[in-house]
């Protein structure tokens, strides 16, 4: 609602935020590697420390936000896939100003809610936050076994999934040649926001930027950045625009099969014109994670 944030890492996510960009175009081409392909492992848990940055632009107004969590996250076998379980162990901070701004927001969704129902309190949502999803072996959400899971079956107003942070990195599908960028083919890919079918293009490119020993560790480096653009006509009314970019860092465990670290950005804009209006919504966000074993 208030981030409007699109899906696909890109999680459900949207969960998309953003961190780490999608299947990466479905293809082994065009990179070959002695290094092989990145996937997760099946089963494993992490503790995670969680620093997220938003601004908004919207009608509702301008706002900023800053989270900072601690989360774990478990995965499970699930099927030919993995399920993964998150959950915020610790807030340690959420500050916000303008339209995200916890009392602000409180405010909105009140005036939207049904009569009797319970009043939105963001920061307890925050704090008691859990998303179960299932995603293939290189963190791919699986929109549709992931809608079906009963324990997602509670629908929350807005929690901790809605930052992003219970998000893994994407992992490429392609094989990456160390040192080179890889420009993967345009992906076409059928979005759907506000009940309207969306067509988007989306361009990806992927670099290895190093391999090597790192503490006892074998450590990949992985620098992704994403591109997208659609538009179409909502039902007569008028022409809604999306546009995103992103562009992030990467550090993974190539031996044990888990991340180490993200950092990056993501900008996302949706405009509407129509029937003499003119919308537009940009939201910005900064994440940092760490990632340990459990």
């Amino acid at each position: 609602m208030v981030l409007a944030l699109p899906t696909g890492c890109d999680k459900g996510g949207g969960a998309t935020n953003d961190p780490g960009a999608g299947d990466g175009g479905k293809t082994d081409k065009p990179g070959e590697s002695n290094e092989g392909q990145f996937t997760y492992a099946d089963n494993f848990a992490l503790a995670g420390e969680i620093a997220v940055e938003f601004s908004n632009d919207s009608p509702e107004g301008k706002g900023s936000a800053k989270i900072v969590a601690k989360t774990q996250i478990d995965a499970a076998p699930a099927s030919g896939k993995t399920k993964l379980h998150g959950k915020v162990v610790e807030l340690v901070e959420y500050t916000g100003s303008g339209s995200l701004d916890a009392e602000f927001m409180k405010q909105q969704m009140a005036k939207a809610a049904q009569p009797g129902a319970a009043e939105f309190d963001l920061i307890a949502s925050l704090k008691s936050s859990e998303e179960w999803m299932i995603v293939d072996s290189r963190g791919e959400l699986d929109d549709e076994a992931t809608k079906a899971l009963t324990e997602n079956a509670k629908e929350e107003a807005m929690g901790a999934s809605d930052f992003g942070l219970f998000n893994l990195p994407d992992l490429p599908t392609v094989k990456l040649e160390l040192g080179k960028e890889t420009k993967l083919p345009t992906e076409e890919k059928d979005e759907n926001m506000f009940g309207q079918v969306i067509p988007m293009e989306i361009d990806r490119t992927w670099k290895l930027i190093s391999l090597g020993d790192e503490g006892g560790r074998k450590v990949a480096k992985l620098e992704v950045t994403s591109e997208s653009s659609g538009a179409a006509e909502m039902q007569g009314q008028g022409m809604l625009a999306i546009g995103q970019e992103s562009h992030f860092m990467i550090a993974f465990d190539v031996d044990a099969k888990i991340p180490i670290s993200l950092e990056g950005e993501s900008m996302f804009e949706l405009s509407f014109e129509g029937g003499g209006q003119s919308v537009n919504f940009q939201n910005e966000s900064k994440i940092v994670a760490k990632y340990s074993p459990l």
